[in-house]
């Protein structure tokens, strides 16, 4: 169990695009629409790294003080419950989403919270969000032989 916590700990994926920029100053890193997505996911307007925020892009428990026994609940069509909002790291290849699995694709999640976060978000908004998620994947990483399967 050790060695298998040790491994997970080594496993860090950072060389996204959104990586290349941040923390490789590369500036073309990023396509001009996921440059207008980044801006937009750190917004005020759309609100997402209110949730999904650090390196990880990930978050604590989203309501503090719910305990094993809370119910999950379904409020506007977001899920709200005691759980860790998860990470966006390597997002594009994560499907399907939200705790149950019940959304597909990046661009029905999105859809998803500009209707329960009642968010004014035309449809070139969502295609630069969606570009932007797409840019925290590390396709060095998830490509790697190390962590292949035997």
């Amino acid at each position: 169990m050790r060695a298998l916590a040790a491994f997970e700990r080594a496993l860090i994926s950072g060389h996204s695009p959104y990586d290349r920029l941040v923390y490789g100053g590369d500036e073309n890193a990023l396509s001009t629409s996921a440059w207008r997505g980044m801006r937009l996911f750190f917004s005020k307007r759309a609100g997402c790294s209110e949730c999904h925020q650090g390196f990880n892009f990930a978050g604590e428990s989203r309501y503090a003080g719910h305990s094993k026994t809370t119910p999950v609940l379904v409020r506007n069509g977001v899920t709200e419950g005691a759980f860790r909002v998860p990470t966006l790291r390597n997002v594009e290849l994560t499907a399907p989403y939200m705790h149950d699995g019940s959304i597909a694709t990046l661009d029905e999640v999105i859809d998803r919270y500009v209707i329960a976060r009642k968010l004014s978000l035309d449809a070139a908004d969502r295609a630069n969000l969606a570009e932007f998620l797409r840019s925290l994947t590390d396709r060095e990483f998830v490509t790697d032989a190390r962590f292949a399967a035997p």
